[in-house]
């Protein structure tokens, strides 16, 4: 990189090429969620026996194995660093303000191009103008180097971001990905738990992630149904503009299993949010949004109550948008407050009949032990002894999709929050729809074959699913179609 500063036009076309990766200050006692901290702190000081024996190991759910692995964790919780720990009121009520975004990294997909952007010399606000195309004129050096490095080979790519028609078509609800739809009423640009992935010459010109820059809309609504980082991707966030709503949920205060996402979200320079308690409406434009319940992917989902009253706090939503109602269940379930069938009554009596049920069925079970392994180790702190070894079902279950569909009178079911393309199994979040059985091993919970498993089976005797890819829209007679320029072939 040279160190004459010159400006750049236009540069923010490529800026989806580029992947994001958010640094953080992390000065509180344990460490947080949102910087990752506090799972290290778990794994390495609080459970580093449990951990290296699942890490090591083939995951086996046999009660004999497990039950020999919670004699390891009841161990561990007798001594005095785990004692310490779960008697300190700093472990469970994290310090927000001790935990702060300092930079951000900027590279090329599968190259060692690479840039990084200290907070204290770069404002976070210019970056994000650039990223959402607010500001097209960059003149950073750092940016510069890396776009000489990308323009040139995608211009002879030949990739065109014009050739992909948008506009016309995303009216229609329209999938992202894992759990992020859109919609579009003419003013307005709705998204639902944005996680954006950079788009790379590794994939077809006709398939790539998509990005707030394929919806050049003036105005963007986000809705975030809970905390989980393949929910809230704060590194996504910062692709959509800084004048973007936010309506999230009523989260009082940052934990161990909750980011306090209002606080987040003004560090990273987003000030137009909207804390939606549970049965509150709001209205944007032509779309009317309610929060229900969140229920469900807790430390917990059977078994007695634990004596710690901490959450994962969520919204689910209801959209209705052209007289059409959709119900997007997220990552919700059971758990040891309500049943989900419970909230599907309540939502069907307060809401009226569903056009469209989006909902995860992915059969996810595990032993409390197995958190250690996952993206949430710190559920494992929630669990009480005599739990250790009830199994859990932190998600939905198909069955329950299926029972839930028949409560709220769903005329479709769409399949979601199960990732969807090549870029999501690479990143470990979920499925690669076209290639569903070979993303993952088997025995590992997300190995099933999306077109022939027994579900699906069941819903094509009972419903019509929409399985969308990525790129796909529902159009006003419930078809599934590609949006133009974006097929699977």
């Amino acid at each position: 990189m040279g160190s004459k500063t010159s400006v750049m036009k236009n540069t923010s076309s490529f800026s989806d090429f580029f992947s994001l990766a958010l640094s953080w200050e992390d000065k509180s006692k344990y460490g947080s969620h949102v910087s990752g901290q506090l799972a290290r702190f778990i794994i390495s000081r609080l459970y580093p026996r449990s951990y290296k024996y699942l890490s090591s190991r083939k995951i086996d759910c046999s009660p004999q194995k497990i039950s020999t692995l919670n004699n390891v964790v009841l161990s561990e919780r007798s001594s005095k660093i785990y004692k310490r720990t779960i008697a300190d009121s700093k472990f469970w009520h994290i310090d927000a303000q001790k935990v702060k975004p300092t930079g951000l990294g900027i590279k090329i997909e599968n190259s060692n191009a690479t840039s990084f952007f200290d907070f204290s010399s770069t404002s976070l606000a210019t970056i994000n103008r650039w990223l959402s195309d607010r500001n097209p004129d960059f003149n950073f050096p750092e940016i510069e180097f890396l776009f000489s490095k990308i323009s040139g080979a995608v211009k002879k790519w030949g990739f065109r971001r014009d050739a992909i028609k948008l506009k016309s078509q995303t009216h229609m609800p329209t999938f992202i990905g894992h759990a992020c739809m859109t919609w579009f009423d003419g003013t307005y640009r709705l998204w639902t738990d944005p996680y954006f992935f950079p788009k790379s010459m590794k994939y077809p010109k006709f398939h790539q992630p998509l990005s707030p820059l394929d919806f050049p809309d003036a105005k963007h609504i986000v809705l975030i149904s809970h905390s989980h980082s393949d929910h809230f991707h704060l590194s996504s966030l910062l692709r959509l503009p800084q004048d973007t709503c936010f309506i999230i949920p009523d989260c009082k205060r940052e934990t161990p299993i909750s980011i306090d996402m209002a606080f987040r979200l003004r560090q990273l320079g987003f000030i137009k949010i909207t804390k939606l308690k549970w049965w509150q409406q709001i209205s944007c434009g032509e779309f009317s949004i309610t929060a229900a319940p969140f229920i469900g992917e807790q430390p917990l989902s059977s078994g007695k109550k634990s004596d710690l009253k901490d959450f994962n706090i969520g919204n689910v939503y209801c959209i209705t948008h052209k007289k059409k109602r959709f119900l997007l269940m997220a990552d919700s379930a059971s758990d040891t407050r309500r049943h989900c069938l419970s909230l599907a009554h309540e939502i069907r009596s307060r809401m009226g009949p569903i056009d469209y049920l989006l909902g995860n069925r992915i059969n996810w079970r595990l032993f409390p032990v197995q958190y250690l392994t996952s993206p949430i180790p710190q559920f494992l702190c929630y669990v009480p002894n005599h739990c250790l070894n009830v199994l859990q079902e932190p998600v939905m279950t198909p069955d329950d999709l299926s029972t839930i569909a028949s409560i709220v009178e769903a005329k479709f079911i769409v399949p979601y929050a199960m990732g969807g393309a090549k870029w999501h199994a690479d990143a470990a979040i979920g499925l690669d729809y076209f290639e569903s059985n070979r993303s993952f091993p088997k025995g590992h919970p997300l190995s099933f074959d999306l077109q022939r498993s027994s579900i699906q089976q069941q819903l094509l005797e009972n419903w019509n699913p929409l399985v969308l890819r990525p790129g796909q829209f529902i159009d006003s007679s419930g078809r599934v179609k590609w949006i133009k320029g974006h097929s699977s072939f």
